[in-house]
């Protein structure tokens, strides 16, 4: 009898995929570099978008595009041509398949200010790095409730970097780790006027008395695309919504609370500092989720 080494699973294989997209071209994960002189490494000069597939094609590029642009405008950074950024997607998303595994893609769009060197100034006139990751997504997201945290920093909603999405994005990952030292899933941030703004990576809704709130931009959130096509939708399905600021008393007596994302659509948030919020029924954000998931598929770029 011959004896075999161990079968792949879907557990043992790496979150990312076998090739990326640097520059103009795709080339073997493993082999990929870029420069030790690049902005993005040495100053975290650069932008990014994180955008998912459904049934393997890749959703909503024009408004994640959009916002890239907007982010990189704030900074000031150059693009390549969107026709660049575009291909770049469907060459990663193609390359990487993905879906006969059995899962979705998260495709994460990067561009840097280029191999200029660690000065406060380029040196040159270094062109943008780009660069395209993928990376498996389940094909059903978990859905199961999270318990978060209030962050004991604030984020000022005035910020240099308020609504842009940099690639220096040391202040989420310092935040999620300390939520996680909590035994949290998440933390939520306040800003200057003990606002409760948006958890470390995604953007946050409750539900008062029937209506649906996500906080304003002006309160210094970012703009996620989810959260939009979210109020889209519930406004289309005649759910009533409303934009404005959320202190920590109004999550802990809501009725639901939850938070979306590009890769999580939306999970409901089951506590805060570890006191409950709602009795566990979410009506409105199982319409959601049911809604967003049946739409999605057919509405690839809204």
């Amino acid at each position: 009898m011959s004896v075999t080494g161990p079968t792949e699973t879907h557990s043992q294989l790496p979150p990312w995929g076998p090739y990326a997209f640097v520059g103009t071209e795709l080339v073997p994960t493993e082999q990929a570099t870029v420069s030790v002189l690049d902005r993005g490494l040495l100053r975290g000069e650069g932008v990014f978008e994180a955008l998912r597939t459904y049934g393997g094609v890749p959703f909503a590029v024009s408004r994640h595009l959009r916002r890239m642009v907007s982010s990189a405008s704030a900074t000031p950074l150059d693009l390549p041509d969107q026709a660049v950024l575009r291909r770049s997607i469907s060459e990663i998303t193609q390359a990487n398949d993905f879906l006969s595994d059995g899962f979705e893609t998260r495709v994460q769009l990067t561009v840097t200010a280029g191999p200029g060197g660690p000065g406060p100034d380029p040196y040159g006139n270094p062109e943008p790095t780009l660069i395209a990751l993928a990376t498996r997504l389940p094909l059903v997201t978990d859905d199961s409730p999270i318990a978060a945290v209030t962050l004991p920093w604030m984020r000022h909603e005035s910020a240099v970097l308020t609504g842009v999405k940099p690639t220096s994005y040391l202040d989420h990952l310092v935040g999620k780790k300390w939520a996680r030292m909590q035994g949290a899933d998440e933390g939520l941030w306040t800003n200057s006027r003990g606002h409760i703004t948006e958890a470390t990576g995604a953007n946050l809704f409750v539900v008062l008395s029937g209506v649906l709130v996500t906080p304003p931009l002006e309160a210094g959130l970012l703009a996620g695309v989810t959260r939009d096509l979210i109020l889209d939708r519930c406004r289309v399905r005649g759910v009533p919504t409303e934009i404005a600021p959320l202190m920590r008393e109004d999550l802990l007596s809501a009725d639901e609370c939850f938070i979306t994302s590009t890769p999580k659509e939306a999970v409901a948030v089951a506590s805060l500092d570890g006191e409950p919020i709602g009795s566990g029924d979410r009506p409105i954000l199982h319409g959601i989720v049911e809604d967003f998931r049946s739409w999605a598929p057919s509405n690839l770029d809204p």
